[in-house]
Formats: C-alpha cells, sequence, structure tokens
C-alpha cells in the first residue's frame, strides 16, 4: 500500500523529487521488512519523510482508503502471478523458495491470502508493525 505506483510512497517521496527509486519489500526468509531508497537526492531527507508517512498513518492524519487498498492488492497479485509467466520464470521462483527455504507452494498459498485481507485488518497490522520499524531501538538504518 505505502509504495505501490501512486501510493503515499510514490507521490510523497518520487513526486517531490526526493528519490527516484524506493521500495518496501519482505524478506520472506529472515522476517524482515526492509525500506530501501536509492538515487536519492538528498537520503536523509528522503528518509525523514518516509518516516513522517508512517507516522501520519499512525496518528490518523492519513488514512488508508479502499480504492488504492484494491489496487495494492491487484499490484500484488499481478506481481506473484508475473514470476511464473514462463517455465524459465517459474524454476527461477521454485529455486529462489528451495533456497531461500520458503515452503513449496508459497506464491500459490499468497495468492489465497491476498484475497483474504480487508482493509481493516490492514489498518490493525499498519497499528501493530508501524511502531516496532520507528522504533530506533528494533530498527537497523544503513546508508
Amino acid at each position: 500500500y505505502l509504495s505501490m505506483l501512486e501510493g503515499p510512497f510514490w507521490r510523497q517521496l518520487r513526486g517531490a523529487g526526493l528519490t527516484y527509486d524506493f521500495d518496501l519489500t519482505l524478506d520472506k526468509a529472515g522476517g524482515l521488512i526492509q525500506l530501501s531508497l536509492s538515487e536519492s537526492t538528498d537520503v536523509a531527507i528522503c528518509y525523514r519523510a518516509a518516516v513522517q508517512i508512517m507516522r501520519e498513518f499512525l496518528d490518523g492524519t492519513r488514512t488508508f482508503n479502499m480504492t488504492d487498498f484494491t489496487a495494492a492488492k491487484s499490484a500484488m497479485v499481478s506481481e506473484i502471478v508475473s514470476e511464473s509467466n514462463s517455465i524459465e520464470d517459474a524454476i527461477e521462483t521454485s529455486f529462489s523458495e528451495y533456497i531461500s527455504r520458503v515452503p513449496v507452494g508459497w506464491n500459490r498459498a499468497s495468492l489465497k491470502l491476498i484475497n483474504q485481507v480487508t482493509l481493516e485488518s490492514v489498518q490493525q497490522l499498519a497499528k501493530e508493525l508501524l511502531p516496532q520499524f520507528l522504533d530506533p531501538g528494533i530498527t537497523s538504518t544503513a546508508v
């Protein structure tokens, strides 16, 4: 949601010219959420802006909306499906899952789970995870 095309990060970070590329990803094997900012004009300002966006979702200044939520779910499904567009892609995905010790069929199971996600569950999860992401005691930051 935060990092999707035309999402909050896209509009506030890229749209403001703070960074050309950003990504918020899940390290499936390590259980980590990673924020990457690249080709930034000023990485410190860009990072502070990203943190501010997350804080605004926590304090209610910003809210999750159904249109963006539906678009984010569709983008996730599209990304997972595109990993198996060809036999070569399917083999690469399977090998990557094996090396990362991700359970067989993780992508297929993910598609089913994405369908079950509700806007309310995303809001609740944000309340649980974003404070951890913003806590310097448990977050690592590297430049």
